[in-house]
């Protein structure tokens, strides 16, 4: 699979990510681009996994299949206010931030784009992770083939209504 990820924020949880499938091969550190704020932690991801890790990520964002929401609630519509004018149609936005529906990311950035939101738990550093997903009605079967390929690098995940 050669597919495009951004991760808009480079904290634990998505750098627990980004291992998990730059491990299990699902992705190279080619197709990985850490959209992070903190120089710092640019440095520390790009040293460690060879991935891209940079402030402003708008060009990677432009030419992305999968942007990863993996920022703190609060900040998400930070987020998506740069996320809104860069993405297509064709781009899914998975969202990790604990307790923002569905509605809310589709609100922000726009009900004809392919939201997913996933709740990992902290098995997911080990691989032996369990992921509750839920998709938006955008999304079709080859999206759920994908977001499948990814979170499985995680370990098992269950797909649900978002109710």
């Amino acid at each position: 699979m050669s597919k495009k990820i951004v991760f808009c924020g480079g904290g634990n949880m998505a750098e627990n990510i980004m291992r998990g499938l730059l491990n299990k091969g699902v992705v190279t550190p080619e197709d990985v681009t850490v959209n992070e704020l903190i120089p710092n932690r640019c440095e520390y991801l790009s040293r460690t996994y060879s991935v891209t890790a940079i402030a402003n990520a708008d060009d990677a964002i432009e030419k992305a299949d999968l942007v990863i929401i993996a920022v703190n609630p609060p900040q998400v519509p930070l987020v998506t206010r740069v996320l809104k004018p860069l993405i297509n149609e064709q781009t899914i936005i998975l969202s990790i931030a604990a307790g923002v529906t569905i509605g809310t990311l589709e609100s922000q950035v726009g009900s004809d784009k392919k939201v997913v939101r996933v709740t990992p738990n902290t098995l997911s550093q080990s691989g032996s992770g369990y992921s509750a997903v839920c998709m938006n009605e955008r999304c079709n079967d080859q999206d759920k083939s994908f977001i499948t390929d990814v979170l499985n690098a995680l370990g098992q995940i269950m797909y649900l209504n978002e109710d």
